[in-house]
């Protein structure tokens, strides 16, 4: 049985072994957290962007979208006018 020497030092083969499965645990916990803290980035941009603007549709003025009464609703306006004029 040969020994592996790392950082200088002669180590056993099950200590060498178990260094590699920490250091392999040790990479993978970090690219999951870095992936869930992408997701969590692009999902807060998201909801961000969202909220942003429906608060820009509320802030809109209530005269932004002002229609023009119909030309028969005016008519009849006058109509009930004209007839409550003479009544009096």
């Amino acid at each position: 049985m040969h020994q592996i020497v790392t950082n200088g030092l002669p180590c056993a083969t099950f200590f060498c072994e178990r260094t590699k499965d920490a250091q392999m645990d040790t990479l993978f916990s970090f690219a999951t957290v870095l992936t869930a803290t992408i997701l969590a980035l692009f999902a807060a941009l998201g909801l961000h962007w969202l909220l942003l603007r429906a608060a820009f549709l509320l802030m809109q003025p209530a005269t932004a979208n002002r229609r023009v009464a119909q030309p028969a609703i005016e008519h009849a306006t006058r109509l009930v006018a004209h007839a409550y004029g003479q009544r009096r």
